[in-house]
């Protein structure tokens, strides 16, 4: 399927339902479409953000942060230090 092509999507979903295919595999198709869109939505709604942000149409509160409790407790949850990893 060629993607450059608008509504592939929609020739895809009724290739699915058309092209007599079992039950378990239209299922597993359907499912990596759904899986597809939502990812696809949060893209571009990040993009959005971004654009926004850029804009000035999305006021951002700036702050500094001390991050250390937030890397100390990423390294615990690993189990390992980075510094051990990359001494490997």
């Amino acid at each position: 399927m060629n993607c450059d092509r608008p509504h592939a999507h929609t020739r895809l979903v009724r290739h699915t339902f058309d092209c007599g295919v079992d039950e378990q595999t239209r299922i597993k198709g359907l499912t990596v479409i759904r899986r597809n869109v939502k990812m696809q939505s949060r893209l571009i709604d990040d993009i959005l953000d971004v654009s926004r942000i850029i804009s000035e149409k999305l006021p951002l509160d700036k702050a500094y942060l001390d991050v250390t409790h937030i890397v100390e407790a990423a390294i615990e949850v690993s189990g390992r230090s980075p510094i051990r990893r990359a001494s490997r």
